[in-house]
């Protein structure tokens, strides 16, 4: 098993995230899972391991330090190929659009 060393700041948590809410297991965390390529992504009878059980705390984790405006942001520019001014319009009109709906 070969070690890494990283340094963790917010775009590389971020890309980790974005990786694995996309079913990819990041070079970042060392070797996959064993059986990860086989595992279903969800098991609505909770009787199987999934992949969904195993990302789900790094999810949750990294979301605790970064918080979700920089996940969605990370996705919205490297995944959507959009600017970070685009991102922060839509940030700022979804934000307006929950204070209209509660």
């Amino acid at each position: 098993m070969t070690k890494h060393s990283y340094i963790l700041d917010t775009e590389m948590l971020c890309k980790i995230s974005n990786d694995l809410n996309s079913w990819k297991w990041p070079v970042e965390l060392g070797e996959e899972p064993n059986g990860w390529g086989n595992l279903l992504d969800y098991d609505k009878t909770h009787t199987k391991i999934t992949k969904s059980e195993i990302i789900r705390p790094f999810i949750v984790f990294i979301e605790s330090i970064v918080g979700k405006k920089e996940i969605l942001r990370h996705h919205w520019i490297y995944g959507l190929k959009r600017t970070n001014e685009q991102f922060e319009n839509w940030w700022s009109n979804r934000k307006i659009e929950a204070i209209y709906e509660s």
